[in-house]
């Protein structure tokens, strides 16, 4: 397995946070608690939109994978008689999620930077897009031999790398709040008392931690990250047993209730998880990814 298997599959989607947990609060005032709830949800709307962000450029839509089809294209060498056509990302919905991060409380300034830079560079790539997709999707670059693509090619890829570049700043800002807040939203769960969510939050992120230790394929032969990795399938084997205990409490007191798929979806996780140890497979490690991001997907509708 070589490491660019790896670096395509170990792009991990991320969970959004669960709205007013302040609510949970003890000791304060009904004013108090609404103001504070009314914070929290801001906040975590504001945090939210970015994640929404973060996960939608990291997808098989995504920032890398339109840029890569983009460079498939190799416009310089293309033929006229080629069949061209020009990718694109979700640009609405990515538009939709910046004007919703703008419109809720500013509270992280080095990430707010960030987000307005990426959401400059990605508003040069959507005018790319309006400029070149009638050109390509009509045909009429066979009508001047390619000569307007080709004109473009080299600030198009410039454009793009720009992007990439101010996403990877954008990732490394965000990483920073989203673990401050994964780490807080988890303590108010588990003081809430509401167990069924709180293992469940608590089995996504030590999911999270388990996929995130092999970064590559020295790794894998690496005695601490194997160690490393255990003691997190371990952490997680104990949270889907809470977790699957909760859920057949709510299942007894409701028959029909949905099955719950992060339940499902990181129970594969595990399973693939072990099988990779066993087997170092590229597929058992796909799996092993796509469980866990299919997982997070589930909790984020």
């Amino acid at each position: 397995m070589d490491i660019d298997y790896f670096m395509r599959f170990n792009t991990l989607v991320i969970t959004a946070f669960v709205s007013a947990l302040s609510l949970t609060a003890c000791g304060n005032k009904e004013g108090q608690k609404e103001q504070a709830a009314t914070a929290t949800t801001e906040q975590s709307s504001n945090i939210n939109a970015y994640i929404a962000i973060s996960n939608q450029l990291i997808g098989l839509n995504g920032l890398k994978a339109t840029q890569d089809a983009y460079h498939k294209l190799n416009i310089t060498q293309a033929m006229p008689s080629q069949a061209l056509s020009y990718p694109s990302m979700n640009y609405k919905y990515l538009n939709d999620q910046f004007t919703q991060a703008e419109q809720s409380t500013k509270n992280n300034p080095a990430l707010e930077s960030k987000a307005a830079d990426l959401k400059q560079k990605i508003a040069q790539l959507e005018k790319d897009y309006n400029d070149f997709n009638l050109y390509y999707s009509s045909g009429e670059y066979k009508t001047d031999q390619l000569a307007k693509g080709k004109a473009a090619d080299a600030s198009i890829r410039e454009h793009f790398q720009q992007a990439s570049d101010s996403f990877d700043a954008f990732q490394q800002e965000l990483a920073v709040i989203y673990q401050q807040q994964k780490k807080a939203e988890l303590e108010k769960l588990k003081t809430s008392g509401d167990d069924y969510n709180y293992h469940r939050r608590a089995a996504l992120s030590t999911a999270e931690n388990l996929v995130s230790v092999f970064q590559s394929e020295t790794d894998l032969n690496n005695a601490d990250k194997i160690k490393q990795a255990d003691q997190f399938a371990a952490e997680l084997q104990t949270e889907l047993s809470a977790l699957d205990a909760e859920y057949n409490k709510k299942k007894a007191q409701d028959p029909n209730i949905n099955a719950d798929t992060v339940l499902s979806n990181l129970t594969a996780c595990l399973k693939y998880y072990r099988q990779f140890k066993e087997t170092k497979s590229q597929y058992d490690f796909k799996f092993m990814i796509d469980g866990y991001n299919s997982a997070v997907k589930s909790a984020n509708r």
